[in-house]
């Protein structure tokens, strides 16, 4: 891509619904998706260690996946895809997903939210005590290592295709993670909703090969599609353009 006159986003890979926390339908999302131009759409709800009211429980799950199946034919300009946006739950790099999980979904997105369950306390303080408690606000070189240490071995243990808003509310060194993924195929996710996270970091991360996604992460029906954020974001940033794989046309190939 030359210049911003080009500039199309062709699919939204995150978006949530009333499945998890999202104030809109399956359907809603896809009418949205269509008045945007978009000629692919992926449905992300939280996963399974979130409370049950804003995330996706295995049941609810199945049953979206039947509710976008009864859609793909009045949604045909569509590639419809059924996603997850799981959590990093532990030091070790794990997910609250378990291996079969993997099959109910086209691809998982990975992040953190302050509300999963964590498999202890010493997890529970390492992810999250910096949402809860903001003294903690600048983590130490050693933290910071720890930190990076732990994504590295999520990315590396676990079948993910994207890595979501990097450094909302757990904060890493943003080159060894972005390398990390570039080597295991992971996506870096430029998120419409988290870029004052991106932002001090992106440089860091463009010296990386790895390849971005734009999302929307939208959760009303307003936002699917809306990349308008975005785009002003990358003005600053004409290199990366080329590197954004939902800026050109066709099917994605997702880490599965």
């Amino acid at each position: 891509m030359s210049n911003f006159d080009d500039f199309k986003v062709y699919g939204d890979y995150h978006t949530h619904t009333k499945y998890s926390d999202g104030f809109t339908t399956v359907e809603e999302n896809l009418i949205a998706a269509t008045k945007n131009g978009l000629s692919s759409i992926g449905f992300s709800d939280h996963g399974f260690g979130n409370p049950n009211f804003a995330s996706l429980t295995r049941e609810k799950a199945k049953k979206q996946k039947e509710e976008i199946d009864a859609l793909r034919d009045k949604y045909p300009h569509l590639k419809i895809y059924q996603a997850i946006e799981a959590d990093l739950v532990s030091v070790d790099g794990d997910l609250d997903m378990n291996e079969e999980d993997y099959e109910l979904f086209d691809y998982v997105i990975v992040g953190v939210h302050r509300f999963a369950k964590t498999p202890s306390f010493k997890s529970w303080w390492h992810l999250y005590k910096r949402a809860f408690f903001p003294i903690f606000t600048k983590p130490s070189k050693k933290e910071l290592a720890k930190n990076t240490a732990t994504w590295i071995k999520m990315i590396t243990r676990n079948k993910i295709a994207i890595l979501a808003h990097f450094n909302s509310i757990f904060l890493a060194e943003a080159k060894p993670v972005a390398e990390c993924c570039a080597a295991h195929n992971v996506l870096f996710e430029i998120n419409s909703k988290h870029l004052s996270e991106i932002k001090p970091v992106f440089e860091d991360v463009l010296k990386t090969d790895v390849k971005f996604i734009v999302s929307s992460d939208g959760h009303r029906k307003n936002e699917v599609g809306n990349f308008d954020k975005i785009k002003k974001f990358l003005e600053n940033y004409p290199e990366a353009l080329d590197r954004i794989v939902n800026l050109k046309p066709g099917e994605i190939e997702f880490n599965k």
